[in-house]
């Protein structure tokens, strides 16, 4: 059996701020792979200085995001090609509430991540 490849945690870094290793990421980071979450199949990483888990998705748009990466992408596309909300709702079988509600955290997170910039 083929060994598995080891999953590249160097950008991650510990979320929780009461913990020494926050904030740090790169070859030092002490972060390890943990297994998976959810019907997406989330990656779970762990601390070793803490100890505590948290999702791989953490501080990005797909954090507590309902969907696969996939579908999210399509969307944004679609609107970016010209589609409206309910053309891109209709593309992708959804709900017209629920392509508004993901663009609008999509523009949220964009936003924030360039204000910080």
């Amino acid at each position: 059996m083929g060994r598995k490849k080891q999953m590249d945690t160097t950008m991650y870094f510990c979320p929780y701020p009461d913990c020494a290793n926050h904030g740090r990421a790169g070859p030092d980071n002490h972060i390890i792979v943990a297994g998976r979450y959810g019907k997406h199949h989330t990656q779970l990483l762990q601390c070793e200085v803490c100890n505590r888990t948290f999702s791989g998705r953490r501080a990005t748009l797909l954090f507590h995001l309902e969907a696969d990466e996939e579908t999210l992408y399509d969307i944004i596309t679609c609107v970016a090609e010209g589609n409206d909300i309910r053309a891109t709702a209709r593309i992708k079988k959804l709900d017209k509430d629920t392509v508004a509600a993901w663009l609008d955290k999509a523009f949220q997170h964009w936003r924030q991540s360039h204000a910080a910039s």
